[in-house]
Order: structure tokens, then sequence, then C-alpha cells
């Protein structure tokens, strides 16, 4: 979802009249209605710290709510054109339903809700695949390279697509090269899972070649044939054998070659930031290979 603060600072209005400063985690919100009695105040259905649904009154507009947070989307019900404000990362199913259509939300364990609504699935879909996509990118591409990142600014999964990024090849000879794809932001974070699936076409010269193909937190250098006598040109993704530099696609999905929470999974602040496409192999000539294709990383920001 949209880069956001995990808290939203809202105002409960109360009974007396009085009214008391609350803060929501944006991902325990449910959904927002106006308030039946006074349109200027909104209802909130929440998850509170005991996993149980709560409703509350705020002195803020559910446009106002919306503005801070970007993981909430505008509904229109058909029985009264009524508009309910629904976060996208409860939406589980969307299907046709007249000309409109029935949309399905989770509730924490509760009930499940349906709502019968004027927009289309396809209309539902696009609310919230933007209410999924990360305005502000969380970290840096590398060039020739584009980032797409989805999350709330905590959870991220990011895709780097390769835009025919180019490695140079310099002769007949064993050789280790590599591609900055991404560099993550400074502080602490998890790395899950990262996912490779690339293609390299050679100019001529070492199409017939079967490289070693891996993902590493340093670039790969230096007179080697294969990426495992430097543990860092392949610890994202361990080294996979190419069929050839003709195009053929080398796929590959795994958790940090050390093991799940262990080396570069648990990337500290002290930690290499960057994370390479890397190659080595004896090759047959000088040439250039032009990388298309992605590396897709699920990630969490620590601290």
């Amino acid at each position: 979802m949209a880069v956001a603060s995990n808290l939203l600072s809202l105002t409960i209005k109360n009974a007396d009249g009085t009214t008391t400063p609350v803060e929501i985690s944006v991902g325990d919100i449910i959904s927002i209605v106006v308030n039946s009695s006074d349109a200027t105040d909104s209802d909130i259905k929440y998850v509170d710290n005991h996993r149980k649904i709560k409703n509350i009154t705020v002195n803020e507009t559910t446009t106002a709510i919306k503005a801070l947070d970007g993981d909430l989307i505008d509904l229109t019900l058909t029985s009264d054109s009524s508009t309910i404000t629904v976060n996208a990362e409860k939406v589980k199913n969307v299907w046709v339903s007249g000309s409109g259509s029935k949309v399905k939300y989770d509730e924490e364990g509760a009930a499940w809700n349906y709502l019968t609504v004027t927009q289309t699935p396809t209309q539902v879909q696009a609310l919230v695949n933007t209410a999924s996509s990360i305005t502000a990118p969380v970290g840096t591409a590398g060039t020739d390279v584009t980032a797409v990142e989805t999350g709330n600014g905590k959870d991220i999964i990011t895709t780097l697509t390769f835009n025919s990024a180019e490695l140079t090849i310099a002769g007949a000879a064993a050789e280790a090269v590599g591609h900055l794809a991404y560099t993550f932001p400074a502080g602490v974070h998890f790395h899950e899972v990262t996912d490779m699936n690339i293609n390299l076409q050679g100019g001529g010269t070492v199409d017939a070649d079967t490289p070693d193909v891996g993902v590493g937190s340093v670039i790969g250098t230096g007179a080697v044939s294969v990426l495992s006598g430097t543990a860092t040109f392949e610890d994202y993704i361990t080294g996979q054998t190419a069929t050839d530099v003709s195009g053929t696609a080398i796929p590959a999905t795994t958790v940090a070659t050390a093991g799940a929470l262990t080396g570069i999974s648990i990337n500290t602040a002290s930690d290499v930031k960057t994370l390479h496409l890397n190659v080595a192999d004896t090759w047959a000539g000088a040439d250039t290979i032009t990388v298309t294709g992605t590396i897709v990383v699920k990630w969490s920001v620590l601290r």
C-alpha cells in the first residue's frame, strides 16, 4: 500500500460533546462511513489489540482520513448510492453483480462482509491496485533498471525490471561481471525471498556460453569462472548455470543462500545495502551481453 505513517492521529467524538485524541494503526482499519447524524464526522470500524471489532465516531471526515492513509478506497453502494471507504488490503473477492459488482472483504476473523457496489470488477481492481502502489520509491534502482514497489511501506515487494542493461566481457578468459540492480534504504530490514527470471543475449561471440548467474550483495568481479568462490557474489541467489547466452530464461527463487533469518537475510544498519545481478564464465571472447527480465524481492523494513 501507499507509504503512510503506521498510526493515524484522529479525534474521538464523545457522547457528552468532548473529544479524545486517538491513534489507530492504518492496517487495523476495516471500513469508514459518514456518520448518519453528522456529515462532518465518520464512523470507523477497526480491529483493536485484542483482535476485537470496534466502532468509534471521530471528528474527521472520510476525505480527511483518506488523505492520511493511501490504503483506503471509496466504493459506492448500489442500494442508496452512499459511499463506504474500505481498506484495500481487506478486499478478498470481487465478482459481477448486474452492471456493478459484489465485493467481499475481511473483518479480521469476524463475519465476512459483502457489499454490492456500482463499480465494475475492473474499476474495483484499479482502485485496489492504485492503493497498493507505493507512491515514493523506498530504495533506488540501478541504471537501466526500473523498480515498481507495492506494500505498506513496511512490508514491501520490489520488482526490478532490466531494460536492456549491458554486461561487458573483456575477452577470452575467466571473468566475473555484474550490474547494480537496487540499493536498499539505510536502516535494518529482513529480506525474505528473492526471485530471478533473467534473459541474457550475447552479441554473437558468447551466445553458446553457459555462465554461472546469481544475485549478490557485492558486484561480481575478478578472474573467476564461477561465483561460488566469493560468497557475497551470490548471497541472495546462488549461481545458476545458464543454458546459453541466446535469450533462454534463467529462473530461480530462494531465500538468502545463507538460510532464512541468517546472513544477508537479516540486513543490519552496517551491512551492504546493494543487490547485483552477477555472471561468471570462462568466456569465448570479448562481447557485450544485454540483460532483460526481472528480479523480485520480498522484504520488510524493521527500522
